[in-house]
């Protein structure tokens, strides 16, 4: 039994260091920026656009939430997946605030409900938009 005290003293020592330098990596850092408090921050204001089976047209927003003084400029573009012809975007690509249009044609597409995610990509973070249409006979 007195073997085993030391070890388990170690033990505790070593994990507590370990604890000490895991958070010490962390100091300062943030899941969004990392540690520039002057990236920016990739905001929508929606991660759906559901079209149904009549609307042709909609819209979404983005906007670098950022607001520190100094902060950089959003550099962003937007892309779907090619095979889906049927769902446009302008404009789809930028730098700073904008509001991007979608449209849908139905023409060639199949009865039922049909989706694609739109990638937002930018120097402050991606998001993926899904876009719903529905085609009724």
């Amino acid at each position: 039994m007195v073997y085993l005290y030391p070890r388990r003293l170690y033990g505790i020592f070593t994990l507590n260091i370990l604890l000490l330098i895991l958070m010490a990596m962390n100091t300062g850092c943030n899941n969004t920026t990392g540690t520039d408090k002057n990236a920016p921050i990739l905001v929508v204001d929606t991660t759906t656009l559901y079209f149904g089976t009549l609307l042709t047209e909609k819209t979404f927003s983005i906007t670098n939430s950022n607001t520190n003084e100094g902060a950089k400029k959003l550099d962003w573009m937007v892309s779907s997946d090619e095979r889906f012809t049927w769902c446009t975007i302008s404009p789809d690509a930028g730098a700073g605030d904008a509001t991007v249009t979608v449209k849908v044609d139905r023409r060639g597409l199949s009865e039922g409900e049909h989706l694609t995610s739109l990638s937002v990509r930018s120097n402050g973070g991606t998001i993926t938009i899904k876009v719903y249409v529905v085609v009724e006979k």
